[in-house]
């Protein structure tokens, strides 16, 4: 079995007026381990749903998910909690860090609420991110201090501290300039892969998406879909 699979995925929200907009239909969708995947498609095409739906975040209406032989569809909300937590990092378009605190205070906070490592622990495995991502001076640095580059990082960073075996990715570079957008991507992409993981990035850059080892147009996206 594959490491990420969608079994007859059904999610549609209701309007206002009572309208029923369906998103996916039937979706069949498997993912292997260790792959690095964009999803492209106009805006409203499902992107961050599908996102959504990976991470654990929303509910479906029909069907489905399994990630690492696991039915998450099937957890109550505390299991499913736990589950996101320790088997999924996320890194947004707005880094949602907490201004106010300091880079190390922000990475602190979900391996707090793993209780994955004590202190030393920690430090280390923050000093190690940082270093990979060429930030290991920033440690200290209040995130108000720190370049739009330089927050993408940090949560990046944060997505990892608690070495999760999946990383959803919503428009990651959306807010970057060109070159920021490269740089953070080539960062991103090297130690996603180096770390052995699997992640599963929504984006409108083209030219990004097609330096990943695959890419799913949700355009293009028929009811079975292996990868």
């Amino acid at each position: 079995m594959s490491f990420i699979t969608l079994e007859n995925v059904s999610k549609w929200y209701i309007e206002e007026n009572g309208n029923r907009v369906i998103v996916f239909k039937n979706l069949n969708l498997s993912i292997d381990k260790g792959l690095f995947v964009s999803i492209i498609g106009e805006s409203g095409s499902g992107k961050t749903t599908l996102l959504n739906i990976i991470g654990a975040i929303d509910n479906i209406n029909e069907g489905r998910v399994i990630i690492d032989n696991q039915v998450i569809t099937e957890l109550d909300e505390d299991k499913l909690a736990e589950f996101r937590n320790k088997k999924i990092g996320f890194v947004f378009q707005n880094h949602f860090l907490l201004k106010g605190f300091s880079v190390m205070e922000n990475l602190m906070i979900p391996a707090l609420i793993n209780k994955r490592f004590n202190q030393r622990e920690f430090l280390e495995k923050a000093k190690e991110l940082l270093e990979l991502l060429g930030i290991e001076d920033k440690l200290h640095r209040g995130i108000d201090e720190l370049s739009g580059g330089e927050r993408q990082r940090v949560s990046i960073a944060r997505a990892l501290i608690n070495d999760p075996d999946i990383i959803i990715a919503d428009e990651p570079t959306g807010n970057l300039d060109p070159k920021n957008s490269e740089i953070v991507f080539s960062l991103f992409y090297n130690i996603v892969k180096n770390l052995g993981k699997t992640c599963i990035m929504a984006t409108h850059n083209l030219h990004l998406a097609e330096k990943t080892d695959v890419i799913i147009n949700l355009q293009e996206l028929t009811s079975t879909t292996k990868i």
